[in-house]
């Protein structure tokens, strides 16, 4: 079934020397991310509690290496909305049929 409204989070690592941010992917042969160039390919997480200690767990990492990155971590909201061969938004099509149905 299609969702209408998606909420994920992912990685964000921020090179300092360049400026440049980079999604982060997980690295499927280990437990470690790396960087990404498109967000498709981030790892998402659906909890903002589990992103937030994937960020803390990376920072550390990246401190005790020396990087001098820093990651964030981005929220992502997808709202989806369908609609007809006419061009007609067929959630408000669908609610108002159900409004009318339940008045009496």
């Amino acid at each position: 079934m299609l969702e209408r409204k998606e909420q994920s989070f992912y990685l964000v690592e921020k090179d300092n020397e360049t400026g440049k941010e980079y999604p982060m992917q997980k690295v499927y042969n280990g437990s470690a991310f790396s960087r990404t160039s498109t967000t498709f390919n981030a790892y998402k997480f659906d909890t903002v509690d589990k992103v937030k200690s994937a960020c803390q767990l990376q920072n550390s990492m990246n401190e005790m290496f020396g990087e001098t990155s820093v990651v964030y971590y981005a929220e992502e909201n997808i709202t989806r909305t369908l609609f007809d061969k006419t061009g007609a938004n067929v959630d408000e099509t669908a609610d108002a049929t159900d409004e009318s149905n339940t008045t009496t």
